[in-house]
């Protein structure tokens, strides 16, 4: 028999978009799955949706609870041997469970990466994503690039074996939760596979994680601090420097003058203490076009940038 695999739908207030997203899970030309959508305290009419779908879905509740414990009911619920993740607002191409399956066993890895492609709702345009890697790699390659992997969940195929043996979970109440887990899922693997195709279709609209910038920001420091325990002795300054200076360069969305200058003061003091200033010449920092990397290197630039950009915008 056919292994299964559990995909898990974290749902919160995702109506306009709901359909779809199941409607493309379901129509999956890879049959054995059983999807679960973890409905979180929506205040639409999501969980009416999810019940159309009686007998073609297992449908779990949670009241208002945070993304991280949504995915962990998932898990814990669960009975496929693989594990996908999809948000209720995106949705994946009819065989993206089929490749990327096919692709673990074809190369008897423990995770498949596949790109996506970025529809951004207001322009309407279409971008696709290539992510790293490009091909097949294995441990050494694996620890030496841990800034250069995407840290989102949903466009991966994991085993759930080796989530069960490393005890791996999403930090419940804190934003940015799915960084510690898949960081910590990447350090347990031995090959990773990529499939060089956008099979996973990412919403970008106005209510998106992506665009939306507010005091949760300030979760990143603790998620750091989780991903060092899940990384255990993997050295991360590059990941972190990438983070940190990316996220003070997101404070340009963020109209609140005080909480711009603190957040970039944080993150910069951060790395400083760190690292001592030894930072600035790391290899992401040296593989920025130069106009960035001046921005980057620099708290006093990098809050003049964001904040003569959030006058602007």
């Amino acid at each position: 028999m056919k292994e299964t695999v559990s995909i898990i739908i974290p749902v919160h207030n995702s109506s306009k978009y709901l359909k779809k997203c199941i409607d493309s899970i379901l129509n999956q030309t890879y049959k054995n799955i059983e999807v679960i959508a973890v409905e979180n305290g929506s205040t639409d009419n999501s969980i009416e949706i999810l019940k159309s779908y009686k007998g073609k879905i297992k449908i779990e509740v949670l009241d208002n609870a945070s993304i991280g414990s949504a995915r962990n009911k998932g898990l814990d619920v669960s009975k496929g041997t693989y594990i996908s993740f999809i948000d209720s607002d995106d949705y994946v191409s009819n065989d993206f469970i089929e490749v990327m399956l096919n692709k673990i066993k074809e190369d008897n890895s423990d995770l498949s990466i596949c790109d996506m492609l970025e529809i951004h709702e207001e322009t309407k345009e279409r971008l696709k994503r290539a992510y790293y890697p490009s091909k097949k790699i294995e441990r050494e390659e694996i620890k030496k690039n841990f800034v250069n992997f995407n840290y989102g969940p949903c466009n991966k195929l994991f085993k759930k074996e080796i989530i069960l043996k490393n005890k791996l979970k999403f930090p419940e109440n804190l934003k940015y939760e799915d960084i510690p887990f898949v960081l910590g899922y990447i350090n347990n693997c031995k090959v990773i596979s990529k499939v060089n195709e956008p099979l996973y279709n990412y919403n970008i609209h106005k209510e998106s994680e992506q665009t939306t910038v507010n005091e949760r920001i300030f979760d990143i420091f603790e998620i750091i601090n989780l991903a060092k325990h899940e990384a255990n002795i993997i050295e991360l300054e590059e990941l972190f420097t990438k983070i940190l200076t990316t996220y003070s360069s997101k404070m340009r969305y963020v109209k609140d003058k005080e909480m711009r200058k603190k957040f970039i003061k944080k993150a910069y003091d951060y790395l400083d203490e760190e690292y001592d200033e030894d930072w600035r010449d790391n290899k992401y920092i040296k593989s920025l076009p130069i106009p960035k990397r001046i921005i980057q290197m620099s708290k006093i630039l990098n809050t003049w940038y964001t904040g003569i950009y959030a006058k602007k915008h």
